[in-house]
């Protein structure tokens, strides 16, 4: 007995340090600091390629249970909106404010900081809610705007899906504005695992709940992922000291962040005008079209976000650095990572261009999706291809107007580029077909970007000239 006794009680022992050690494991991963701008460049990149290897398998496995089908067109397209809300509120508005502004508040102390990110928090639950509920009940004329061509049973699918994605921002922007709090404090280990959350629940929704609901069991998927996403990162912003108080901006805050924020919100409503236009023209085409397209873009924008996304945001924080203290330095990095920028799009350009077809047909070309599919989603990915250069250059030239105080450049550049497309979507749709909406797209931002480029380097050879 008092052998067993000692076994039962070194058993207990054994499993009560185990749990300790997991606990300290896990709290340790949750509060890992980078402590420089290349550690911090390296989480982002490894983190970025982690994610998008998920995303490429999420798209696989679309492809493969869905096809160019007319539930994947209403998938894609329920997304428009509550993707919308999103940007405007959080990319578009508050990140341009929430992360300089906390940065502020946090040097002088925690607490100014922790109050100030309890207002905006508030803030976008309470606007979140009241625009989710407002958009619920519009969801039906706002979908017959958008996508018109869509016949009666494919847009009834679009709204249902459309209204349970409105819980999507909600979760996603307390999770990014967590999550700008958190790369304040040097913690970027715990942002880069959270989207790659959010990517393995959409998958878990491919898998597990689409045999028995169909596309909506995917739409379940993307909730769940939404919601670890949030999860992972409150748990990591409380841990970090952060204490919730129910505060709301004042008056004249809100003004304030609202003059900051206006620029960058009326660019992004710019670029957004684009997306919703090419909605627009492609819902009157045959079905499978959304998803084409998508399935495209979606291969376009992996290599740019992997690589062109995590250059610009290793490079941003220096930049913005040496803007303060030396305008020469700061002209010659800028220079210098446009240069590489410019390089990692070429190099793009020709993978697209020699392999774009193979590429296609190798992660996309399983069951449900047919040889015709891929190759229509190869002839548009070719016609997107041609504006790939520009992609890669365009968020770091508007993120740099930001660091030169000059926000209505990009901004002019920008309706340049929404007029233009306006203008050439219809005729080269008529021309081309889908893989014109394609082509017009690219043209488009050649012309933004160009004329940005141009308005930009002048200015930083001026300003570099000027204080020499």
């Amino acid at each position: 007995m008092h052998k067993n006794a000692l076994k039962v009680r070194d058993e207990i022992q054994g499993k009560t340090e185990y749990h300790y050690t997991m606990r300290a494991l896990f709290h340790k991963l949750l509060h890992i600091e980078s402590r420089s701008i290349s550690a911090s460049a390296l989480t982002i990149g490894a983190g970025t390629l982690i994610n998008g290897v998920l995303s490429i398998g999420r798209n696989i496995l679309l492809a493969a249970h869905f096809g160019a089908s007319s539930q994947l067109d209403a998938y894609f397209a329920a997304f428009r909106i509550p993707d919308l809300i999103f940007l405007l509120i959080i990319t578009g508005g508050l990140s341009a404010v929430f992360i300089p502004t906390f940065s502020r508040e946090l040097a002088e102390s925690k607490e100014k900081a922790w109050e100030f990110a309890a207002k905006i928090i508030n803030g976008y639950l309470l606007l979140s809610l009241v625009l989710a509920v407002v958009l619920l009940a519009m969801m039906p004329l706002l979908m017959h705007m958008l996508v018109p061509g869509f016949n009666k049973e494919k847009l009834d699918i679009t709204i249902r899906l459309a209204r349970l994605l409105l819980l999507q921002p909600i979760l996603l922007g307390i999770s990014s504005l967590a999550s700008g709090a958190l790369q304040t404090l040097n913690k970027f280990f715990i942002t880069t695992i959270a989207p790659i959350l959010y990517n393995l629940g959409i998958i878990c929704g491919i898998l597990f709940l689409s045999p028995f609901l169909g596309i909506q069991g995917v739409v379940f998927g993307v909730l769940l992922g939404a919601l670890a996403h949030s999860t992972l990162q409150l748990i990591a912003f409380l841990g970090s000291g952060y204490n919730h108080k129910f505060r709301l901006l004042t008056l004249q805050e809100l003004m304030g962040v609202i003059a900051l924020a206006l620029p960058r919100v009326l660019n992004i409503i710019l670029i957004q005008i684009n997306l919703v236009i090419t909605l627009n023209f492609i819902s009157h085409l045959a079905n499978g079209s959304v998803a084409i397209f998508n399935f495209a873009y979606d291969m376009y924008n992996y290599p740019l976000n992997i690589f062109a996304i995590s250059l610009i945001t290793a490079s941003f924080p220096a930049l913005a650095k040496l803007y303060a203290q030396s305008k020469h330095k700061f002209a010659q990095l800028f220079f210098s990572t446009f240069k590489k920028l410019i390089g990692l799009g070429v190099l793009f350009f020709i993978m697209f261009a020699y392999g774009g077809e193979i590429i296609v047909r190798y992660f996309l070309q399983h069951g449900s999706l047919k040889p015709e599919s891929a190759a229509a989603i190869s002839a548009v990915l070719m016609y997107l291809n041609i504006g790939i250069v520009a992609s890669a250059l365009l968020p770091y030239l508007v993120r740099v107007s930001f660091i030169l105080e000059s926000t209505t450049t990009p901004l002019l550049t920008s309706l340049l580029n929404t007029g233009l497309y306006i203008i050439l979507g219809p005729i080269f749709l008529q021309k081309y077909g889908l893989s014109g909406i394609a082509f017009a797209l690219s043209t488009a931002l050649w012309c933004d970007v160009g004329l940005l480029a141009v308005l930009m380097s002048y200015k930083i050879k001026t300003i570099a000239r000027t204080f020499a």
